[in-house]
């Protein structure tokens, strides 16, 4: 007998969309206006990853049921593996860690063949049969107490939390068969999707927000954030010695500190871009006099600095960024190969140049398994104008981040959550005299740290 198809047991199936280009995109960039959220004004700009949930936060209709403790592990494994997972880590608003302990776990609910929740104590293990039922309330720690002594430390040691989250979830929302399936479907089909030219498991876990929450995870552990910025007068040369630049009221900055902000690196990013000099632009020549790229042209400067400010010689910048169209190289048959991406170096000051585009806001790709979950969940597919940043010098820490455009009306509402205040930069009118008839100008250091 053929089991029936995913599509016959759930109408929670994924499936594709039978077009590859989104109804948002035109020749020279996206079509679209988004309102601001009606709360914006009363909430703050931008919110920290690391914050609690609002005290006034209601849990929704089917919210966990009461906790108990787990039982006493029996075996040795079992002891062993419990020793850590009720640790867990607070951040106060001070950046100040603070370690506290639980020991919680969630009663298991039975379902009515009439469809009624009722709560219910736990079954008995020994009615269960000799290997008793998951919904134990110790089915939990046994699963975690299998695990082996000679396994990996960092896997033994991030497992146990893991196991528990996957399982209380699994009770809380009382997930079925037919639901887990679909989002076995999902995983799968983003594994397939996936090549060396874009990463679709990444970008369900970016529309997720997983990846901004690792990436402030991770710059917590390395380091306090970077002070706020300040004005510089503009520099006196550019990267090759050349003639003064255009001056500028306001030129934005970075005070020398630990470090820039770090950013999300993207499902988009490519190795192996193309080594190109100084003030030399990542824009195939073909293109710069195609109306849609002369308008976005724009001479991008800066410096890579130490926190006390010492330029930091030979360091680079992989550079990449959406075309006036939205899309990637890789996404776009049109555009030539490794367009718009580019290595380059910093001079003996530390000086960076290079020509590229004002990026326009772009919709995630809807072609795929994180485009139509956005759909599912109601949600908009849109990201702010960004230009992707890798700088790297020895000795140093490698800075993954961004740079948003200060007028972009998406900043405070990414579908990824990667916008950082630091991060947004003021695109300005450039010189008329630019020698590449450049019509905007960025002026933006990067402040690395020292390696660990």
């Amino acid at each position: 007998m053929v089991p029936p198809t995913l599509e016959q047991r759930s109408n929670l199936s994924l499936n594709r969309s039978t077009s590859s280009a989104s109804p948002h995109q035109t020749q020279c960039g996206p079509s679209f206006k988004l309102a601001p959220p009606e709360s914006a004004a009363a909430q703050p700009r931008f919110t920290t990853l690391r914050q609690h949930p609002p005290k006034h936060h209601q849990p929704s209709k089917h919210h966990c049921p009461p906790k108990h403790s787990y039982p006493a592990p029996t075996s040795r494994h079992a002891a062993r593996a419990d020793e850590k997972h009720h640790e867990s880590v607070i951040v106060a608003a001070d950046g100040e860690k603070k370690k506290t302990t639980t020991t919680t776990t969630t009663m298991p609910r039975e379902i009515e063949r009439d469809g009624d929740r009722t709560e219910k104590s736990a079954p008995n293990p020994a009615s269960s049969g000799r290997f008793g039922s998951a919904l134990d309330p110790d089915f939990t720690a046994r699963v975690i107490a299998a695990t082996g002594r000679n396994a990996n430390p960092r896997l033994a040691e991030i497992m146990p939390a893991l196991l528990r989250h996957l399982h209380d979830f699994a009770r809380e929302v009382e997930l079925t068969a037919d639901e887990w399936m679909a989002g076995i479907q999902l995983l799968n089909e983003a594994g397939q999707m996936s090549n060396d030219a874009r990463n679709e498991t990444q970008l369900v876990c970016d529309v997720l927000g997983l990846e901004s929450l690792v990436d402030e995870i991770t710059s917590l552990k390395q380091g306090p954030r970077p002070s706020a910025p300040l004005q510089t007068q503009p520099p006196t040369s550019d990267a090759r010695g050349g003639p003064k630049c255009a001056p500028q009221k306001t030129p934005t900055a970075r005070a020398p500190a630990t470090s820039t902000p770090s950013a999300i690196l993207g499902p988009f990013y490519r190795t192996a871009a193309p080594v190109l000099p100084a003030n030399a632009s990542i824009i195939h020549p073909s293109l710069l006099t195609d109306p849609c790229y002369a308008s976005r042209l724009t001479h991008l400067t800066g410096r890579v600095l130490t926190p006390a400010g010492t330029p930091l010689a030979n360091a680079t910048l992989d550079v990449w960024h959406a075309a006036p169209n939205g899309q990637y190289e890789q996404q776009d048959p049109a555009q030539p190969e490794m367009h718009l991406r580019a290595r380059l170096p910093t001079d003996t000051d530390g000086r960076f140049a290079l020509y590229c585009l004002r990026p326009p806001p772009y919709p995630v790709p809807d072609d795929g398994p994180a485009g139509r979950l956005l759909g599912l969940l109601d949600r908009h597919p849109f990201r702010p104008a960004h230009i992707h940043f890798i700088v790297s010098c020895p000795g140093r820490r490698t800075l993954t981040t961004q740079l948003f455009d200060a007028e972009d009306p998406h900043l405070e509402d990414d579908t990824v959550f990667a916008v950082k205040e630091d991060l947004i930069a003021v695109f300005r009118p450039a010189d008329e005299t630019d020698p590449m008839g450049a019509r905007w100008r960025v002026d933006f250091d990067f402040v690395l740290a020292e390696a660990a």
